[in-house]
Formats: C-alpha cells, sequence, structure tokens
C-alpha cells in the first residue's frame, strides 16, 4: 500500500533537509556576523565586506571541519550539568545583577510602549501620535495590569521576570517532552546564560513575551494535548499576535504540523480548538478597530507603512524612517492601504533589486545577536563606557557563534535520519527568517525564536548520548 501523501510530507519536512538548514544558518552566521561588526568598526570602509564576509565563511568551514572532538567534550560536559532550577536560579540572578550593574532608561519602542501602557492602565484611549492602531496592543495590555500596581521601572523588571520565569519552564517543558531529562537540562542552561537575553529585565521588550509563550504553544502543538491545553494554546498564540502581528500567519502553519501529525478521530476538535482559542483573543480588538476605522484591521495599521519602507529605492534592509515617497501626511490607514500597494509595485518593477535587498536583511538577522545589550548599554544609557559595551557586544557574537556551531556539529555528528519531533522546531526559525527578508531585518527580530536553537541543541545531544556517540 502506497505511504499516504500527509505521512510522506511530514517526513519531508523533518528530514535531512532540516540538516543542510542548520548547517547553511550556521555559516551563514559565520559569513554575516564578521560583516556586522565589521561595519560598527573603526575599520568600517577600509575593509572590504565581501572579502571579511567570505573569510568568516572559510574559518567556519574550517571549525566545522576540525572542532568536532572538542565540541563532542563539550556535549559530555553538558551531560553533567546541575539540575534545571539551578539554571533558572542563577539565570535570575545574572539578569538582576545587569539590572542594578547597568540601570537603562525606555528609549524608542519601548518608551511608547510603556505610554500606551500607562494610558490604558488610566482609563484613557488607546492613541499616540494622532495613530489609534499604529503601535500593536498586545505588550501595552501586557505592561497595564503590571502598572496599576507599581510604578513604571518596577512593573518593568516584574513583568519581564515573570515573563523570563514563564519561558525557562515552556523551555524545560519542551525539550523534556521531546527527548526527556537530559535534553531539558542542557537546553534551560543555555537559555538562562545566553547573554543577550540577560539585558531584557533592564528594558521594556516585547519580545519577552513572545519568547515566554511561544515554547508552551509548540509544547501542544507537538504533544497529544487533552482539549482545555490545546484551546489554551490557541489562546497563547493570540495574544502573541497582539504582541506581533507579523506572527499571524503562524496560525495556518501550526494548524498544518497539527494536521500532518494527528491521528484519530479528535484531529478536526483539535484544530476547531486551536482556532478558536486564537480568535477569541485577536477578534475583540479587531473589533474594536473596526468601530474606530469603519473598516477590518486585525491587529494594527503599520504592516503597509513597514512593508514600504524596506522595499523601496531607498531602503537599506534595516529601519529606515521614510521611503521614497513620505507617507506621513496620510492617516494610518491610507498609509497601512497606499504603503502595501507601493511595495508591491516597487517588487514587481525591481525584482532584482528586491533579492538583492533581501539578502541584506538576511544578513541582518543572522550577523548579529547584541539587540537586548545595545537597547540596555548604548540605547539605554545602561554605561557611557564604549569599551564595556563593545566587550559586551563581542561576547555575545561570539556566544552566538559558538551555538551556530555546536548545533552545526551535533546535526553532522547525528546519522540518524529519522522524522523526529525536535526537527519541527527550526520551522519557526525558518518562518521569521523568510518574513524578514520581506520586512525590515535587524538581529532582534530572531529573539522570538531564541529559544528554539537551545532546545534544539538540548535534543541533539541527547540524541548523540543515546547513540554513544558522546
Amino acid at each position: 500500500m502506497q505511504t499516504p501523501f500527509y505521512l510522506r510530507f511530514n517526513r519531508y519536512l523533518t528530514s535531512q533537509l532540516i540538516d543542510w538548514l542548520l548547517v547553511s544558518w550556521c555559516l551563514f552566521a559565520f559569513f554575516a556576523t564578521p560583516i556586522l561588526m565589521l561595519r560598527v568598526s573603526p575599520f568600517e570602509g577600509r575593509l572590504s565586506e565581501p572579502i571579511v564576509g567570505i573569510s568568516g565563511l572559510l574559518f567556519g568551514i574550517v571549525l566545522l571541519k576540525t572542532c568536532r572532538p572538542l565540541a563532542l567534550g563539550i556535549f559530555r560536559r553538558f551531560l553533567g550539568l546541575p539540575a534545571p532550577w539551578v539554571a533558572v536560579l542563577i539565570g535570575l540572578v545574572l539578569r538582576l545583577t545587569w539590572v542594578f550593574v547597568f540601570p537603562s532608561t525606555p528609549q524608542s519602542d519601548g518608551a511608547i510602549y510603556l505610554q500606551l501602557a500607562a494610558a490604558l492602565a488610566n482609563g484613557q484611549a488607546y492613541e499616540i501620535g494622532g495613530t489609534s492602531a499604529y503601535w500593536p496592543v498586545g505588550y501595552p495590555l501586557w505592561l497595564c495590569g503590571w502598572l496599576l500596581l507599581f510604578d513604571a521601572p518596577t512593573a518593568v523588571l516584574l513583568s519581564q521576570t515573570v515573563a523570563y520565569l514563564v519561558a525557562a519552564a515552556g523551555v524545560i517543558k519542551l525539550a523534556n517532552h521531546l527527548q526527556g531529562d537530559t535534553a531539558a537540562r542542557i537546553a534551560i542552561w543555555i537559555f538562562a546564560i545566553w547573554p543577550n537575553l540577560l539585558a531584557q529585565l533592564s528594558t521594556p521588550e516585547k519580545e519577552a513575551v513572545v519568547i515566554a509563550l511561544l515554547p508552551w504553544v509548540l509544547l501542544v502543538v507537538l504533544g497529544k494535548a487533552k482539549p482545555w491545553f490545546v484551546f489554551c494554546a490557541g489562546l497563547a498564540l493570540g495574544f502573541c499576535i497582539l504582541v506581533q502581528p507579523g506572527l499571524q500567519f503562524l496560525l495556518p502553519l501550526l494548524l498544518v504540523v497539527v494536521w500532518l501529525r494527528a491521528s484519530g478521530k479528535g484531529i478536526l476538535l483539535t484544530l476547531i480548538l486551536f482556532i478558536f482559542g486564537t480568535a477569541l483573543v485577536v477578534l475583540p480588538w479587531t473589533f474594536r478597530n473596526m468601530v474606530v476605522f469603519g473598516t477590518p484591521v486585525l491587529v494594527s495599521t503599520n504592516g503597509g507603512s513597514n512593508l514600504y519602507r524596506a522595499n523601496n529605492p531607498l531602503a537599506n534592509g534595516g529601519y529606515t524612517d521614510v521611503g521614497e515617497h513620505d507617507l506621513s501626511s496620510l492617516s494610518e490607514l491610507e498609509s497601512d492601504h497606499v504603503g502595501k500597494q507601493l511595495a508591491i509595485d516597487w517588487i514587481r518593477t525591481y525584482p532584482l533589486d528586491f533579492l538583492k535587498l533581501g539578502f541584506e536583511k538576511q544578513l541582518r538577522f543572522m550577523g548579529d545577536d547584541s539587540s537586548t545589550i545595545y537597547g540596555s548599554l548604548k540605547r539605554g544609557g545602561g554605561t557611557q563606557n564604549m569599551l564595556v559595551y563593545g566587550l559586551a557586544k563581542a561576547l555575545a557574537n561570539f556566544w552566538w557563534l559558538c551555538m551556530w556551531l555546536l548545533i552545526a556539529i551535533a546535526v553532522m555528528a547525528d546519522k540518524r535520519r529519522s522524522s523526529v519531533d525536535e526537527r519541527w522546531l527550526i520551522w519557526g526559525w525558518a518562518y521569521l527568517f523568510v518574513l524578514h527578508s520581506f520586512f525590515e531585518s535587524a538581529s532582534k527580530y530572531h529573539l522570538p525564536v531564541i529559544w528554539v536553537l537551545c532546545v534544539l541543541l538540548g535534543c541533539l545531544v541527547t540524541r548523540l548520548k543515546a547513540d554513544n556517540k558522546i
């Protein structure tokens, strides 16, 4: 009997293709990181970016070829790590130490979200700068409850602390479900001391909420959960969408994963509960937007203008204030509609420029892992010492490259090509990688799925242990 299509498709999506993706991303990180480090160094403009990138790529290939014995030794050390609660506690101490050593002031997006949260807490309209839905409402809603009880600095500290603890518990539970206690212990230690995450308690960062919730959503999607938990996972995903509207396309993708992995008659109920939970969170805000604008707006009105500013002759791959055409004189709804059309027209007219710009966006996505350090130390005023900032940024990027190298070596050392659940995780990384090949890109945009690398490495090392490779 021929294997059903959905089973063959399932095996394909969790097969050797994932191995190639992971190794490719590892090498791309080694190509991109030196280029982005060059751009903030005194040598910018003096050295050729392609030569620096290719040198980094070749160095990465050499490390992949020569560092396997060292990596396997590190993996053996991982097996002796203390209990997960020790990692969570040490991670919390490190984060609190960062807050007190480098006190920061909210700037840019964080300051705006705080202002919107304060308006909600005071019973005022959700409005700023003449816009009513430009800024996604999820994170201000999260902060609002804390601001009702505490002053702003305390509210930020406590809310980010709770987000960290929820995320840590999710990482432990997910890794444990996939590969057991050893994987959970390794994953949480990597997550707890990840340098770029240590600064998150010091500034209001909406990514912390998404990091906290998504592991729990994946735990339900990849497990055989009871209907109540499926419904709760839908609620969590709905709130993630309110925090970061770009995640809205995760819903159909996760539904496909549920369908591909499902068996039995309960699949329809599972899909309905998941959709219903998500809709129950998102649609009330959509209805509010319809009342305000007289037309449906799912979450926010910033999609069109963001897409256009990321795809026009003046775009550079990262954030820009305006595109070739300044849309600031339009209403937020007009800016959204006009921006989408201008961006689509430009992409159709200049496909090669769009592809080159997409490569630059991918470079920014994979070439740095110090966004919260930048937000805390440099933008937030945590230190005036640029040497301290430079060392912190270098340490974060060194860790970033080491983690990718360890993942790639673990993948190459694992010769089993069976379809396994942990390989579904990397499609979450692929989702944001592709999304920010269209929209503006920066290292902060991979933060919502940074936990994927932690859980994946924990699972890979555990499987190597089971196969007596370490």
